[in-house]
């Protein structure tokens, strides 16, 4: 029988910025660009958010991140600033913490499909998110045979 062992780590990249700038609490963000996970084939994805709020947000509000999945390899599960996505696509909560000061968040093993997908997050902290600045950023990674 094989081992399996935790892999290495693919190229760190962010996926979503702009589409951050200014969420209202109880918003959510735009889509990020297409994720194309066809060649290598990833397993899950490491991701952090980076936020520095204006005004100190609830402590342990739930910012939730969706995966929206295109199934076909070319439609995309709707989700975007204006329409909410479907609960079934929620992968994790980020809990920030209450303070004006520079917070860096993590989920870990999200699971990913083999193909593409998208990313978005709706804030619920209490506090608006600041107008420029804050980011997703996504590093995958998988098991490998021994």
């Amino acid at each position: 029988m094989a081992d399996i062992t935790q892999g290495t780590y693919g190229s760190t990249a962010t996926v979503l910025s702009t589409e951050l700038n200014s969420i209202a609490d109880a918003a959510s963000s735009d889509a990020s660009s297409e994720i194309d996970n066809t060649t290598d084939l990833h397993m899950f994805d490491d991701l952090v958010l980076s936020v520095t709020f204006g005004s100190a947000p609830t402590a342990s509000e739930p910012i939730e991140l969706y995966l929206l999945p295109a199934i076909d390899g070319t439609n995309f599960v709707t989700g975007s600033s204006s329409i909410t996505p479907p609960l079934n696509t929620l992968r994790g909560v980020f809990t920030v913490q209450n303070t004006t000061s520079a917070q860096l968040v993590t989920l870990m093993n999200v699971a990913i499909p083999p193909g593409k997908f998208k990313y978005m997050i709706t804030n619920n902290s209490g506090q608006a998110f600041p107008a420029s600045g804050s980011t997703l950023e996504r590093r995958p990674h998988s098991f490998e045979q021994l």
